[in-house]
């Protein structure tokens, strides 16, 4: 095997196969380590991820050529010698392949950079590839240290990327979290994760992400282009999400050539659902990727040295177990599951401490207990059910007990929290209570289950391109229609077949109520309405005791992406609020046995300056005085219509259609409304 001597580095241990070398500044020069076919590979790593490392190269060895040289540098600032060694054992009887490993401790520049969540510090060393020490290289492949190989590097090493600045795979994580109106968190915080694509890393309409755990570098245009003292200034300047992954976006990700995703397969538990939020090209780009990856990525927070089930981890543990790295594998895997046995232990320890004072010498507490749960009475017995001796539940309540008679702050303890709670999410507690507004409509709800099956409707938004001629054509349909559309009957003799408001249910719902009864007396009474179970239900059903309040749910599925879990089929049970009116319709509409729905005025783009096709009044004017405001409802609309589309993927019998004049909304097909008007009447004529 034949080795260049590195000149101007200080070797602090010459190993039979590599090196441990002292970058001190920015002068000193790497050489290849092999004059030949030399295959260069940057792995970073810590003292801690040294395992996962060594890994990732019995993977690298197991797939290597012997007509192929590898020169293996990894940077690292607290490897320990042990772990070195364990590494360079592995490679004993491989005369082409070498491991060197670069000590960066010294690089202030690079040590100033802030890591946050699980990333750390050492994966912004692959910034310091574009600098003048490896001026000797031309080209590299800088890989991540939680990923295994499952095809010879080499393969990759010999992409032409002479045109680029260096070429990696679309991040499918990213389009998911981009499909999933996802915002940014750490060190940048609540931008919507497309405008922070688009915007803040500069990609404009593109929806190009790139994930940097696999990259080869064109590190002569680098140096050419003096890119490092620009990326370095990136990185101590600009916050960013994903740290020196973004660097890398904004500064060369236009320039970059796009590799099958097979050579970055990421691998995430939530693939069925990131496979769901892709296109047709790149969807079928990552399942081949499941079937047949080159390398596989183990990306994000859970790994597979800690939870071996994860998806795909069997590729991990097949090279784990001939690793020197094993025993030592197992041992923190166990280290990490006893850790969180042990954390939950001594939450409970903690709790089961506080009953020690509520025995009889706590007189206050086990009075009060008693008033509440008098002895041998039938609330004692089901007490006694849901709260068994020694459980965790009844320590608790005691605890929260003695705390309400002792602490002089009483808004800090459990009591308080459990009665915000349920002053918060207080539907599913009265909506079980027989005789509540629910059980007294339920035969009426009961009575629309599938009473238009098989039919087509029509669901009526507010967007600007709404025309009131429109309206007029949908006279003999079936129509849905929301909240503020009352305020159009001025205009029209059209009225929708059901209304629902489902405005009363926020804080300001006494001024919305107001102002609907203003504007609704004037006009002809709407046949069916529709109002959700909410503190003025009384005033309701007193004004019009032939509408139906429905129990609408809000603030249920805000937060999630589960596409059955919370669209109800079951309206006379529970409906469940996500983000727009229409989302909680729609579910009524699919109760009624409706097949084809229909959208028409859902522009799904708030603007300032005329939000709805209606004159701007005084609520347009409070909830989008500013682009900013208009910004954030179309987020918040957006998230309610992928929910909507993602709950109805799974019911094909039920189809919906944009019929809109423009607007932003493509998550459905279009359809032409004037077309669908004129077959309508040439239908009627046959």
């Amino acid at each position: 095997m034949e080795y260049k001597s590195s000149l101007s580095v200080t070797e602090t241990k010459t190993y039979s196969k590599g090196y441990s070398i002292n970058i001190n500044s920015e002068n000193q020069r790497v050489f290849p380590a092999f004059s030949k076919n030399n295959i260069a590979i940057c792995l970073s790593s810590s003292d801690f991820y040294a395992p996962y490392c060594g890994v990732l190269i019995y993977s690298i060895i197991c797939h290597s050529n012997l007509d192929n040289n590898y020169d293996i540098i990894i940077l690292e600032r607290d490897i320990q010698e042990k772990n070195k060694d364990r590494i360079l054992e592995m490679i004993k009887n491989y005369e082409n392949i070498s491991i060197r490993f670069l000590n960066m401790s010294k690089l202030g520049e690079l040590l100033s950079i802030k890591p946050r969540g699980h990333f750390s510090l050492e994966g912004s060393f692959k910034l310091f590839l574009m600098s003048e020490i490896f001026v000797n290289y031309l080209k590299l492949i800088v890989l991540d240290s939680d990923l295994v190989l499952e095809k010879d590097i080499a393969e990759l090493f010999g992409e032409n990327i002479d045109n680029y600045y260096m070429a990696a795979t679309d991040d499918v994580i990213m389009k998911f979290l981009i499909s999933h109106n996802r915002f940014t968190t750490g060190l940048l915080t609540n931008i919507p994760a497309s405008e922070y694509i688009s915007d803040y890393l500069g990609y404009g309409s593109s929806d190009i992400y790139l994930n940097t755990g696999v990259i080869l570098m064109n590190l002569e245009r680098c140096r050419r282009d003096n890119l490092y003292p620009k990326a370095m200034q990136l990185a101590n300047t600009r916050k960013y999400w994903f740290l020196e992954q973004d660097v890398l976006n904004e500064l060369i990700g236009k320039n970059t050539k796009l590799l099958s995703l097979k050579w970055n397969l990421l691998a995430d538990n939530n693939y069925g659902e990131i496979i769901s939020s892709l296109k047709d090209r790149i969807k079928d780009e990552y399942i081949d990727g499941i079937n047949d990856a080159y390398i596989v990525h183990f990306a994000g927070e859970k790994k597979p040295w800690l939870n071996p089930s994860l998806f795909l981890a069997d590729k991990f543990y097949k090279y784990a177990r001939s690793t020197p790295f094993y025993e030592i594998i197992q041992f923190n895997l166990i280290n990490a599951t006893a850790l969180q046995i042990s954390q939950k232990e001594i939450q409970a320890n903690a709790i089961r401490e506080v009953k020690k004072p509520c025995h009889p010498k706590d007189k206050k507490s086990r009075n009060l207990f008693k008033y509440i749960v008098p002895s041998g009475s039938k609330r004692q017995l089901l007490f006694n059910k849901l709260c068994p001796n020694n459980s965790l539940r009844k320590e608790v309540l005691r605890e929260s007990i003695k705390k309400l008679l002792r602490e002089p702050n009483r808004f800090k303890h459990l009591t308080y929290f459990m009665g915000e709670k349920l002053k918060k999410y207080y539907l599913p507690l009265i909506s079980s209570i027989p005789g509540t507004y629910k059980f007294r409509n339920k035969h009426n709800i009961l009575k629309l289950k599938n009473s238009h099956e098989g039919e087509r409707c029509f669901f009526i938004g507010l967007g600007p391109s709404l025309k009131i001629s429109d309206l007029n054509q949908l006279d003999r349909e079936c129509t849905f229609a929301v909240n503020s559309v009352f305020k159009l009957f001025e205009q029209t003799t059209w009225r929708p077949t059901y209304y629902l408001n489902q405005e009363f249910i926020v804080p300001d719902r006494e001024y919305r109520w107001k102002k609907f009864i203003e504007m609704a007396d004037k006009y002809q009474k709407i046949p069916n309405m529709f109002f959700p179970l909410c503190p003025i239900s009384k005033k309701i059903m007193a004004k019009y005791p032939d509408a139906i309040t429905l129990p609408i749910a809000d603030d249920w599925c805000r937060y999630s992406i589960s596409p059955m879990r919370h669209f109800s089929l079951d309206c006379s049970r529970i409906i469940n609020a996500a983000y727009l009116s229409m989302y909680s319709a729609m579910q009524l509409a699919v109760y009624m046995g409706f097949k084809e729905i229909y959208l028409i005025g859902v522009d799904a783009n708030y603007t300032s300056v005329q939000p709805h096709c209606y004159d701007r009044d005084e609520m347009d004017k409070r909830y989008f005085s500013t682009q900013i405001k208009a910004d954030t409802n179309t987020q918040g609309i957006n998230r309610g219509f992928e929910a909507m589309k993602n709950a109805l993927e799974i019911l094909p019998e039920v189809r919906i259609y944009n019929a809109t004049r423009g607007g932003s909304l493509e998550l459905f097909p279009r359809v032409n409304f004037d077309d669908l008007m004129m077959d309508n009447e040439r239908e009627k004529q046959l």
